[in-house]
C-alpha cells in the first residue's frame, strides 16, 4: 500500500506538469480534478502512514516480566515504571529498537541498580527503581531508560576499554568521554 500510494503521488504530479498544454476551456476542470487528486492522495497517504504507527506500549508491555524475573535471578528488588506508552512510533523502527531496548534493560538491572544490601548501605530505599520514558521532543521521539543505581563505574570502564584497546594506556579522558566508551563497538 505504502509503494502504491507513492505511484500515485509521483501520477498526480506528472499529471500537474500535464496542465500547461491544455486547451483553455478543459484547463479549469482539469485544474479542479487535479485539485481534489491532491486533496484524496494527501488524505490517502496520510492514512497509509497512521496505519503503521503503534504505540510504544507494544515494545514496553514485555519488560515488567523481564524485569521481575531478572531482579529476582540477580536477588535485586526493583520497581518498574513505564512512562509515555501512548506514544506512538513506526511498526518498523518499534521491531528494531525491542533488542537494543532489552540490552538497555538488563545492563539497567545488572549494573547500574545495587543489591538491597549495597543500597541499604547508601542510605537509599533497598527497592530500586528502573523507568523506561518516551515522549515527543520536537520532531523527534526519545526514548529514556533511567535506574536509580549507583551509576557508572568510570574507572571499571576505562580499565575494561583499555584492556580491549579501544583507548591507548597513556590517553587521558574526561568523565564525559569515559561515560561514551560504553557506546563503543566491541566495548561490551
Amino acid at each position: 500500500i505504502i509503494n502504491l500510494v507513492g505511484e500515485l503521488l509521483i501520477t498526480q504530479s506528472m499529471l500537474s506538469g500535464f496542465a500547461e498544454g491544455i486547451d483553455p476551456d478543459e484547463l479549469d476542470r482539469l485544474r479542479q480534478g487535479l485539485s481534489q487528486l491532491a486533496r484524496n492522495t494527501r488524505e490517502l497517504q496520510e492514512s497509509v502512514m497512521q496505519i503503521r504507527m503503534l504505540p510504544i506500549s507494544f515494545a514496553f508491555n514485555r519488560f515488567p516480566r523481564i524485569v521481575h524475573d531478572l531482579s529476582r535471578k540477580l536477588g535485586k528488588k526493583v520497581e518498574i515504571k513505564l512512562i509515555g506508552e501512548g506514544t506512538e512510533l513506526d511498526k518498523t523502527v518499534l521491531e528494531k529498537i525491542s533488542d537494543p531496548l532489552v540490552h538497555l534493560v538488563r545492563n539497567a538491572l545488572d549494573h547500574g541498580l545495587e543489591t538491597p544490601e549495597q543500597r541499604t548501605a547508601a542510605g537509599k530505599h533497598e527497592t530500586g527503581t528502573l523507568e523506561l520514558g518516551a515522549f515527543h521532543e520536537g520532531g523527534n521521539i526519545i526514548i529514556e531508560v533511567r535506574d536509580d543505581g549507583a551509576g557508572l563505574n568510570k574507572a571499571k570502564i576505562l580499565q575494561k576499554a583499555r584492556e580491549r584497546a579501544l583507548v591507548p594506556l597513556d590517553q587521558d579522558l574526561t568523565d564525559e568521554q569515559i561515560d561514551n566508551l560504553i557506546f563503543m563497538p566491541g566495548f561490551s
